[in-house]
């Protein structure tokens, strides 16, 4: 299933295309993905219809096997380059490595840590290892993917950083392999007093309902006593 969508987007090349991943990481953890595919429009064997329309019939005979994983897309066609564009919301760091279908296209080991303090992420990438019994080469000829950080990175070993902007270059050249740990954010001191103000109500709201459910149950035991005094 997770090649066949993923073929979608490759069938826009001849030659070979080029991903990239490009991920914020929000204050409350939640990561927002970005891929965008793209290749020159020079490749595609368009016939007569346009490259616009030649790229939407390559993805409306796909969209079935796209639509479960959630994801949101559009192209675009500038400079003669073909772009395919998909977008999808995580909770978390660790639920992006582990349920993107992207990233698990070409990482074939990905584990992720999470402990109260930081998150750490192993992953490698056997991906572009073709050996001599290779009978299919790689669909994509090299995949960036990068982290728009608004935690702390405690540890990486990303190719290039650029502010909080950390990037992994992955392709045959080299041993593919990323190591990553951010620091978990913590809960200010006001968002800690709302959450126990609200577990209090909660609590309140609950020791409340027995309280009226017992005085219920009391009332109607003195009913039940009265009548049967009132009978005898």
């Amino acid at each position: 299933m997770k090649k066949l969508c993923f073929f979608i987007i490759c069938l826009l090349l001849l030659s070979g295309c080029s991903a990239v991943v490009n991920n914020e990481v929000s204050k409350d953890g939640s990561v927002s993905e970005n891929v965008n595919i793209s290749e020159n429009t020079q490749n595609l064997y368009t016939e007569d219809e346009s490259v616009d329309s030649y790229v939407q019939s390559l993805i409306d005979v796909y969209i079935d096997t796209i639509r479960p994983y959630n994801y949101e897309y559009s192209k675009e066609i500038n400079d003669n380059i073909a772009t395919v564009k998909f977008n999808k919301k995580y909770n978390n760091i660790c639920s992006y490595f582990n349920n993107s279908l992207y990233v698990n296209h070409f990482m074939n080991e990905v584990s992720c840590n999470e402990t109260e303090d930081f998150y750490e992420i192993n992953a490698k990438s056997s991906y572009f290892v073709c050996g001599d019994d290779c009978l299919e080469k790689p669909e994509l000829d090299n995949v960036v993917l990068s982290f728009k950080f608004d935690q702390k990175v405690l540890s990486s070993n990303a190719d290039m950083i650029e502010g909080n902007t950390y990037t992994w270059n992955f392709n045959e050249n080299k041993e593919n392999i990323l190591s990553l740990k951010i620091e978990k954010t913590k809960k200010s001191f006001v968002e800690e007093i709302k959450e126990k103000q609200n577990s209090n109500v909660g609590i309140l709201f609950v020791l409340g309902l027995c309280v009226v459910i017992i005085l219920f149950i009391l009332i109607l035991l003195n009913k039940y006593r009265k009548n049967k005094i009132d009978y005898s």
